[in-house]
């Protein structure tokens, strides 16, 4: 049996303001440059790409708070602000659901439609938490849903029933948008195709590194004419990955999936009340939803606290992304000097 959990309402929490990908510091109507340590430069060959500058960040509650709470935490989805009409060029939405089913003693299984059934005997192993949402292109967000799980009652000893825990889903929403990429043509928006014949020239190559320079600086984010599909992606998926499944449902900070294993493994119902294993599996539901609710609850708070802004430390989606801009960044760089260019970067504004 798989339990559903719902979503608390929003009025009943506190509102959390998402910063997005899309959304760029501007003075005057100009882009700010990014400058290593703030210094002004003619190129960005030393900037740095991941965050040097402390952010600060909220302390997520500690999970014993949830003890005895009625309902969800509710999960704050990062970048929302990215769900703005998209450039022109955008693809159109796409939406595929893809479902990771955990299962114990055996690696996570990736398929699209209806999960598969369970396999093979998996008594007394831990689930490792892991899973994929279904994704989208429609804006550039991560919101997670809440997990379900699948348990059985299983004989603990001869006067007891327990909890064997089957499986955890992890489940949520990703969207991409595609970012417009037109190889030979060098009109913007557009995605740097730095070769022969190619979209990078003399008049727009220091432009197009500065655009994706400052991605993961303080007041930079996703530039509005050099970008690429491939960055935005590794942002969303970093937060995923790392931020949701990684710290947010594993590690002790947040939901500790592998104590609320044990801890739902440990549940058991008296032989002497329940006859047999459906049974007992009905009288231990209660006592298993009230421990997945509060897992829920401490693992979006961990999810809510975790920074979403560029150039704030623990910022892992602009991290990501900035990574890959760097390659982006090096091949321009790397196509112009094969051609003699020279440029400089604009001087920042007022």
């Amino acid at each position: 049996m798989q339990r559903a959990v719902p979503v608390a309402s929003r009025a009943a929490n506190k509102a959390v303001t998402p910063v997005g990908e899309e959304e760029r510091t501007k003075h005057n109507g100009a882009k700010v440059p990014a400058f290593a340590d703030g210094v002004a430069g003619s190129d960005y060959a030393a900037v740095p790409l991941q965050a040097t500058s402390a952010g600060t960040k909220r302390e997520a509650e500690d999970e014993d708070e949830a003890v005895g709470e009625q309902g969800l935490v509710e999960i704050i989805p990062k970048d929302k602000e990215e769900a703005h009409a998209a450039p022109a060029g955008f693809a159109t939405p796409r939406t595929h659901t893809i479902r990771t089913i955990l299962r114990k003693g055996r690696p996570p299984e990736t398929l699209m439609g209806s999960p598969a059934p369970l396999i093979g005997d998996t008594h007394h192993q831990t689930v490792a938490p892991s899973g994929s949402p279904t994704t989208g292109s429609s804006s550039n967000d991560c919101t997670p849903a809440t997990s379900t799980i699948s348990f059985d009652a299983v004989s603990a000893d001869a006067d007891n029933w327990r909890v064997d825990v089957t499986a955890l889903t992890l489940q949520g929403q990703v969207n991409v948008a595609d970012w417009p990429s037109k190889p030979t043509d060098t009109a913007t928006p557009n995605t740097a195709n730095p070769v022969d014949g190619g979209n990078i020239t003399s008049g727009n190559f220091q432009s197009a590194i500065d655009d994706m320079a400052d991605y993961n600086t303080v007041g930079g984010g996703r530039g509005p004419n050099w970008h690429s599909t491939a960055a935005s992606s590794a942002h969303e998926w970093a937060h995923w990955n790392t931020d949701w499944v990684a710290d947010s449902i594993g590690s002790a900070k947040g939901g500790n999936w592998s104590k609320t294993n044990q801890e739902l493994d440990a549940i058991k119902e008296p032989k002497s009340s329940s006859a047999d294993a459906a049974a007992a599996k009905a009288a231990m539901q209660g006592r298993v939803s009230a421990r997945l609710t509060k897992f829920d609850n401490a693992a979006t708070k961990r999810w809510n606290a975790i920074p979403d802004s560029p150039g704030v430390a623990g910022s892992t989606g602009y991290i990501a992304g900035a990574a890959v801009l760097a390659t982006l960044i090096s091949s321009v760089r790397t196509y112009a000097t094969s051609k003699g260019w020279t440029g400089t970067s604009p001087a920042p504004g007022p």
